[in-house]
């Protein structure tokens, strides 16, 4: 006897099926939330503007040091700057960069990946062409070359790192449509007559979604690891806007002379932290989509 579930009962064991059930997948979505959430409101909890402070304030030890004031949490920079509310404007960054550059590699990824897998001939061998030339350039060098030719700019790191990562997403996109080619309900509804784009967009695209928001988030993490390090080097969003690479940029001689080294030492804690919540969130994205990767 088969028993049916009530709608109410089927969302409920829905919700089972996606729920993390790990401790890492739990965290890695409270981490990354919570990143995303600050950076949506930074404006709104940060107690101070981004360029909001004195001279007479600079270097100011973090509240639970000798010396320091409940007034700057994270104690202030070189210029007298609240390092605890520029951290928390330095994440809109972070997290812009990541999504959007993601996002654009994705689509790239997307459409070049399924046309050159599904159609083959020249538009394969163009293709496969882009991402040789893509990928035998060093990747940082390449964005370095680009950031400085074009100038600094949140738009142009955007660009410049979803240019640059679509061939990781073309490749994978590219062997998942060759190899769903060659399943029977693709060749049956083939066989039926159906429109090509009919076949890739209700049969290809679904199957794709899993493996692309997988990638997509590790990506997210590697992207925004490479906008710290643009920043570092003065090559990301011009110095008047905060990030968090900039700001280990701006205290890193003090890390050296052991001195003052919060203010170097809180954003690069900023960085890690996100970067471990996004990859736990990817690690149960990816047991979610692929049973098999467990």
């Amino acid at each position: 006897m088969i028993t049916r579930l009530t709608p109410a009962q089927q969302r409920r064991q829905a919700l089972r099926q996606i729920l993390p059930k790990d401790f890492g997948g739990v965290l890695g979505i409270l981490i990354t939330a919570i990143i995303v959430g600050v950076a949506l409101f930074a404006p709104l909890i940060a107690p101070y503007g981004i360029k909001e402070g004195s001279r007479r304030d600079a270097k100011l030890p973090p509240a639970w040091y000798e010396g320091g004031s409940t007034a700057h949490l994270l104690g202030t920079d070189v210029q007298g700057w609240d390092i605890y509310s520029r951290i928390l404007h330095g994440a809109r960054v972070s997290v812009t960069v990541g999504v959007f550059g993601v996002l654009l590699a994705s689509i790239i990824g997307l459409t070049l990946g399924t046309l050159a897998a599904y159609f083959g001939g020249w538009v394969d061998m163009l293709v496969n062409a882009f991402v040789n030339v893509m990928l035998s350039i060093p990747y940082l060098v390449l964005v370095i070359v680009v950031a400085t030719v074009f100038g600094r700019s949140l738009v142009n790191v955007i660009l410049i790192f979803g240019i640059t990562d679509s061939p990781v997403f073309i490749r994978l996109v590219r062997g998942e449509v060759l190899r769903l080619r060659e399943q029977e309900f693709i060749q049956a509804a083939e066989s039926l007559g159906a429109q090509t784009g009919r076949i890739l967009g209700l049969h290809i695209m679904p199957n794709l979604i899993g493996i692309l928001i997988t990638l997509a988030t590790f990506e997210m993490s590697a992207m925004i690891f490479y906008e710290a390090g643009l920043s570092f080097l003065g090559l990301s969003v011009p110095p008047d806007i905060p990030s968090w690479g900039n700001m280990v940029s701006a205290g890193r001689r003090f890390l050296i002379t052991g001195g003052n080294s919060w203010i170097a030492v809180y954003p690069g804690l900023a960085i890690a932290l996100t970067a471990l919540g996004v990859n736990l969130l990817g690690d149960w994205l990816r047991d979610v989509f692929d049973p098999r990767s467990k």
